[in-house]
Order: C-alpha cells, then sequence, then structure tokens
C-alpha cells in the first residue's frame, strides 16, 4: 500500500466571453488524507488560430473578474498535512508535561 506520495493537479473556471483560467498547483500527501498544496500558479488557457496557448494572469485580472475567490485549492487539501503535524507535537508536548509532573501516577 502506497503510504506517502506527490503529484500535481489542476481545476478550471471558464469566464464567458474572456478565457479558461487555470489553477494548478503540486502536492505531497500521507495516505492521501493529509496533503499540502504548494506552488499554486493561475493562467489563462486562450484560444488561438493553432489550437490554444496559455499566459500568466494579472493581479488586475485576478481581482477584476475575482479568480483566487473561485478558484482555489480547498482549506484542508491545502494544509491537513501541516494540521496534523500541529497537533501530533501538541499532543507530544501534552504527554511530556505529564510526564514530567507525574499526574497519571
Amino acid at each position: 500500500m502506497l503510504v506517502i506520495g506527490r503529484g500535481g493537479k489542476s481545476a478550471t473556471l471558464r469566464i464567458f466571453n474572456v478565457g479558461t483560467a487555470v489553477l494548478r498547483y503540486r502536492y505531497f500527501h500521507l495516505m492521501w488524507l493529509f496533503q499540502i498544496a504548494y506552488g499554486l500558479r493561475y493562467t489563462w488557457l486562450l484560444p488561438s488560430p493553432t489550437g490554444a496557448y496559455e499566459r500568466p494572469i494579472t493581479e488586475q485580472e485576478m481581482q477584476q473578474y475575482h479568480i483566487a475567490e473561485q478558484l482555489r485549492v480547498k482549506w484542508w487539501w491545502h494544509w491537513g498535512l501541516l494540521a496534523l503535524l500541529v497537533v501530533l507535537v501538541g499532543f507530544a508536548l501534552v504527554m511530556a508535561l505529564v510526564s514530567a509532573t507525574g499526574a497519571l501516577g
């Protein structure tokens, strides 16, 4: 069974009369449940006579079409692995404090 892995994903948002906004990102995961996304990149996928081409989305276009609000990585997919690490470190600290004070026995 594969426990850890990495890869890339993309999401698209069609904006009428403008083009298609594409969000591409990389991720690292632990058992498919806890992952952390990085390297987010927004681009336009625009039609051309020879097919399609890509270009980066400017900050002005991001605000004008509200792309960042509509096209984003879910919170858990973006920070799930970090949340797991915070919980594990917190649990280890609590156990260390309990052990040091002798509160369990």
